[in-house]
């Protein structure tokens, strides 16, 4: 539809194709990440611009980039799809899915951004980490963001049987999550975090 569109393959085990889909629109559309639930249903996340149709759900960024997260059968129909972000560039880049069905999205932010109800700011205007979470029926339950001053990254996601969520991803100068400070010994470093559900 536009420079760059979505697709989600399924293959069978022996590699021939079950089913193809695709979403977007006539801007840039990106999936990044992909995960699967126990039920079969499928959840995925990246980025688009301008507006993305996702089945029969269209979707209109707020700025130049915008997350989505949407959630097919495990047929390739899509069921839901949603959107958060702001003014400028928002990035989903990991997703993963607990045992009853929740998902958990992360990513980075560079603007105020916004998630259900919740609305994250990132400290000076530079990407800083986001993570949110959502029902199985696509609804955003919170949303919470980490970083410093400088550009902060989040690209990596897992669910433990527990239901606590690790993320992972790269940070500069400095960057507080939560009540932890952590500071870089060099340009960038690595972090690794863990948040209860």
């Amino acid at each position: 539809k536009g420079s760059e569109d979505i697709f989600i393959s399924k293959l069978s085990p022996a590699g021939s194709f079950i089913w193809t889909t695709s979403a977007g629109g006539g801007g840039r559309d990106d999936g990044v990440a992909i995960a699967l639930a126990a039920s079969g249903d499928v959840y995925l996340t990246g980025s688009y611009s301008d507006s993305a149709t996702f089945g029969t759900t269209t979707q209109t960024a707020q700025g130049s980039m915008d997350v989505f997260i949407s959630k097919l059968s495990p047929t390739g129909s899509f069921l839901w799809a949603r959107s958060a972000g702001g003014s400028f560039d928002e990035m989903g880049a990991g997703i993963a899915v607990d045992a009853s069905g929740n998902a958990f999205v992360t990513g980075s932010i560079n603007t105020r951004a916004t998630f259900g109800t919740t609305t994250l700011s990132p400290v000076n205007y530079n990407y800083d980490v986001f993570l949110t979470m959502l029902s199985p029926a696509g609804s955003f339950v919170w949303a919470t963001s980490a970083g410093g001053l400088e550009h902060d990254y989040s690209n990596g996601i897992a669910v433990d049987a527990s239901g606590d969520v690790i993320i992972t991803g790269s940070y500069s100068s400095s960057a507080n999550f939560g009540t932890t400070k952590l500071i870089a010994q060099g340009k960038e470093d690595i972090f690794v975090a863990k948040l209860s559900p």
